[in-house]
């Protein structure tokens, strides 16, 4: 067919070189580049021994930084400006002294919780047991501080949702 000035169009009517032209093009590049890698310097035993313990040890940084920290949950009691850490899955009473006196602390089914405190409104005895990784328990006036962390059954929540 022609375009409205007669001559005809380009197009598939035509045989074109198109094609073998930017294949012999792509070759030449590929020989390019395959003589330049040639006059590189040989990798030698010391530098495979170098390449392969750095991948190693990337690798062996890189599980540990994907695979978490704590697994099962434990109980952070911090008091006096001292910490104790005990495993939630052991039962166990725990008695933390603070500025006001005793606090008395059960860890038992895998709960933790305040069973008596010398302070005055008995706030922290009152927001009852702790189980999951981000829970927290805090006596103000005796200064005592309870939480829970870990990566086990971390699920969203009520208030998160």
């Amino acid at each position: 067919m022609n375009d409205r000035h007669g001559a005809p169009e380009s197009g598939r009517d035509q045989p074109t070189d198109e094609g073998a032209a930017s294949g012999s093009r792509l070759v030449a590049r590929w020989k390019g580049i395959v003589t330049r890698l040639r006059r590189l310097p040989r990798l030698r035993l010391l530098d495979v021994a170098a390449l392969v313990v750095a991948i190693g040890v990337t690798g062996v940084f890189s599980v540990f930084a994907y695979t978490g920290g704590e697994k099962s949950p434990n109980v952070i009691i911090e008091a006096s400006g001292q910490r104790w850490i005990y495993p939630l899955r052991e039962n166990r009473q725990v008695t933390v002294g603070g500025p006001l006196g005793d606090e008395l602390i059960s860890i038992n089914s895998g709960e933790a919780w305040v069973v008596t405190s010398p302070c005055p409104n008995k706030i922290c005895i009152q927001e009852g047991r702790i189980s999951k990784p981000g829970q927290w328990i805090a006596c103000l006036p005796n200064k005592i501080f309870i939480r829970i962390s870990g990566t086990e059954d971390q699920s969203v929540d009520e208030l998160s949702y």
